[in-house]
C-alpha cells in the first residue's frame, strides 16, 4: 500500500510542476472550468496518496528504533519538501521493514 501511495506522492509533484508548466506555455493564467475538474479528480487521489503515505511515515518515524536525531531531521524534512516522505519511504522504510519481517520469520 505504501509503495502505492509513493508512486501518487510522485505524481502529485509531477502534476503540480506540469500545470504549472503548461500555463506558462500556454500564456494563461485559469484553467477552464473541465480541465479545473479533471485536474481535481487525478489532485484528489494524489492527495489522498500523499496523505497516506505521510501518516504512514510518520507512524514508521515514531515505530522503528533508531536516533532521536535521526527521527526529527527526517520529520524537519518532510514538512519541507513534498518529495521527502517517498524518499524515506524508498531509503529507509523499506529496508527497515525488510529487516522486522525477516526477524519474525520461524
Amino acid at each position: 500500500m505504501y509503495l502505492l501511495c509513493a508512486i501518487l506522492d510522485l505524481a502529485l509533484l509531477a502534476t503540480r510542476i506540469g500545470i504549472a508548466a503548461a500555463m506558462a506555455a500556454a500564456g494563461v493564467s485559469t484553467l477552464s472550468a473541465t480541465s479545473v475538474l479533471l485536474v481535481n479528480a487525478f489532485l484528489f487521489l494524489e492527495v489522498l496518496g500523499s496523505s497516506v503515505l505521510f501518516v504512514g511515515m510518520s507512524y514508521c518515524w515514531l515505530g522503528f528504533g533508531g536516533s532521536y536525531t535521526k527521527k526529527g531531521l527526517w520529520i524537519v524534512l518532510v514538512k519541507l519538501c513534498l518529495i521527502t516522505a517517498p524518499v524515506y519511504y524508498f531509503a529507509v522504510y523499506r529496508s527497515l521493514a525488510s529487516r522486522e519481517g525477516s526477524l519474525q520469520e520461524p
